[in-house]
């Protein structure tokens, strides 16, 4: 799957399919029933509903500023599939706005829009990409805070544009289908980035493992295991890390091993069970 997913042509038709779903997802589901999901697509939906003015204008309008701030922090590479996302998405909410509304229901809306509306990020972040907006913001985010999470970084960000929507609708209702909408958006876009793993098991070979290790038990807070290892090729002697930690820290520790030895090889695998002295966990 992921040699399939390396192929530039592939990744940029999924890149296409991502866009045009979240556009879909703006202009049938939620637009129309006064759902702001948050970020830019919320404000977008908003600022449609004062002026009148197609919601993929608006997109574009308010991404300009953050596409110019992710470019200086991340550089252009990673934001030419940000743009076409963006541009992609922009035009398709404006086609889609002539089709008929499948939903008009404000609770089904927001719950199947929410749904959507992670499948399609997570698709696109997947894939290297961004949709702008909130994306953008989280990501900067999370470089500065590795240990948070995407999805919650999302529900932190995109509930102050709910707020402002209950003051723009003059509608609290709204606002509580909107705050919906969010927390099913960044719930289920954790579930896609990260897994419904509760554990993750990691398995780190790295000529700085003492130092990695002193991190690992320090600032992550979990127990280590030193095993010893011979390299294949050189048949340098290595200590070999094998620890568990929550999935909710795996972005985190990533960061932290990537910091500490950035040619380290770190393997990680779920944890389906695991039980132990100070730590037990078992999926459902």
């Amino acid at each position: 799957m992921r040699i399939f997913m390396r192929h530039r042509g592939i990744r940029m038709v999924l890149l296409f399919c991502g866009a045009v779903l979240y556009a879909f997802s703006v202009a049938r589901l939620l637009e129309p029933n006064r759902v702001a999901p948050g970020g830019v697509s919320g404000l977008a939906i908003i600022f449609n509903h004062f002026t009148g003015i197609t919601a993929g204008f608006w997109i574009i309008v308010l991404n300009i500023p953050l596409i110019l701030l992710g470019i200086k922090s991340f550089g252009l590479r990673f934001f030419e599939k940000t743009i076409f996302v963006i541009c992609t998405s922009a035009a398709f909410v404006s086609l889609f706005e002539t089709f008929p509304v499948p939903l008009k229901d404000p609770l089904l809306a927001a719950a199947c829009g929410g749904c959507v509306d992670a499948v399609s990020i997570g698709l696109i972040l997947k894939l290297g990409g961004t949709t702008g907006g909130t994306d953008i913001a989280a990501k900067l985010l999370n470089k500065k805070y590795p240990r948070m999470e995407m999805g919650k970084l999302f529900i932190v960000i995109d509930l102050m544009v709910v707020a402002f929507s209950a003051v723009a609708f003059q509608n609290i209702e709204a606002a509580i289908y909107s705050g919906l909408c969010v927390v099913v958006t960044g719930n289920l876009l954790d579930r896609i980035l990260y897994g419904g793993e509760l554990a993750k098991m990691l398995v780190i070979i790295s000529n700085r493992s003492e130092e990695i290790g002193r991190h690992l038990l320090g600032e992550i807070d979990t127990g280590v295991t030193y095993l010893k290892g011979n390299g294949g090729y050189t048949f340098q002697e290595k200590n070999v890390i094998i620890c568990i930690i929550r999935k909710r820290l795996l972005p985190g520790t990533l960061h932290m091993i990537h910091e500490t030895d950035a040619e380290a090889f770190v393997i990680v695998t779920s944890a389906d069970q695991v039980v132990g002295k100070g730590y037990q966990v078992e999926n459902s």
